[in-house]
């Protein structure tokens, strides 16, 4: 197929999903997946790791529901990048899409994923992939789920991650989420696919500059959207948290210089914090007790946002989110120092 000449009618596409102990996600899923109004044809990889619950045969019913085009894929011991190679070098359409297991698709996501590739290929013939946000589910009962989507809606919370905060209109982006996107299978594969690390270290980041050292371009999308379930608690989000950060730096370590200095923010944040409350007790200064101002800032801040979003109640939980998002990917910054001792494998 002529990538020049490519129109919507022809774009198939592949979508893969990695899962491993999913069995209270992969369900609702594959149900997305399989409900899609895509009038083309496309098929759902599951690339699984050998998960040790049910999440393998759940998978299994449903492929004796809708056949081939849905397939399982059981590697053991795979990590979350390599599951997701193996997944683009088994797909057999052009087009390889990418959501996780832990995401609920809405009924026209491939339709605008391919669309808007269509759309935006026509003007850059260099396009690999487009993709969008992912959201808190709409339907949620959990009020520290909606106060993650309040706080995410912000710049403060995105720190302008499209991943986190939906754009306000089609742009070029450096990288793009596995949660909701779709790229060409040839300039995937060119590009050397997802990282080979053995476990999760910016795998879509470092997708994002090997398409850039390809020269090739990719671009976030305004309506394109995932409903995600996240981490639903204040202990997995602040985990997760403590997780990104660490990975920040390791890619602040292997590639310095295509790093954003907004991604020092956080190291700089809990540098000052520390450093301003140990000269207090030193020194005894007041002045050192400014950083704490942070705290009734952020909480106004909150306020704000959930006034604007006639969420009033859930004002201590965007706080909360906050001070989480904050502190635990700041913490997780400072212990990923560890990697510039630590020799890359």
């Amino acid at each position: 197929m002529s990538q020049a000449n490519i129109n919507i009618s022809k774009m198939n596409i592949s979508v893969v999903v990695i899962t491993y102990n999913e069995e209270s996600n992969i369900s609702e899923c594959i149900e997305s997946l399989m409900a899609q109004d895509y009038k083309n044809q496309y098929e759902v990889i599951i690339s699984d790791g050998k998960s040790k619950d049910n999440t393998i045969k759940i998978v299994e019913k449903y492929i004796k529901k809708y056949g081939n085009r849905l397939r399982l894929i059981v590697k053991e011991g795979y990590s979350q990048n390599q599951s997701r190679n193996i997944g683009i070098k088994s797909a057999k359409y052009d087009f390889v899409a990418f959501t996780d297991a832990d995401c609920i698709v809405p009924k026209n996501w491939l339709s605008i994923l391919a669309k808007k590739y269509i759309e935006h290929k026509k003007n850059d013939p260099s396009l690999a992939g487009v993709g969008g946000a992912n959201i808190p589910p709409i339907n949620t009962e959990n009020n520290f789920l909606k106060a993650i989507g309040i706080a995410f809606d912000s710049w403060i919370g995105s720190l302008g991650s499209i991943q986190a905060k939906p754009l306000d209109r089609d742009k070029k982006v450096f990288s793009i989420s596995c949660t909701n996107s779709v790229y060409n299978k040839k300039k995937l594969v060119d590009c050397g696919m997802f990282p080979n690390y053995k476990q999760q270290l910016s795998d879509d980041w470092i997708l994002g500059l090997r398409m850039k050292n390809k020269n090739y371009t990719l671009i976030g999308l305004k309506d394109s959207f995932v409903w995600h379930k996240m981490r639903a608690s204040p202990k997995k989000f602040w985990k997760n948290m403590i997780l990104y950060g660490s990975v920040r730096m390791h890619a602040i370590k292997t590639h310095f210089k295509e790093n954003s200095t907004i991604y020092f923010l956080p190291l700089i944040f809990i540098l000052a914090m520390i450093s301003s409350l140990v000269l207090f007790i030193i020194l005894k200064y007041s002045i050192f007790l400014l950083v704490l101002a942070y705290f009734p800032i952020m909480f106004l801040y909150s306020t704000l946002l959930c006034l604007k979003k006639k969420k009033l109640n859930l004002t201590l939980s965007v706080f909360l989110v906050f001070l989480i998002l904050h502190f635990g990917y700041s913490l997780g910054e400072l212990y990923g120092l560890k990697w510039f001792f630590i020799k890359d494998q």
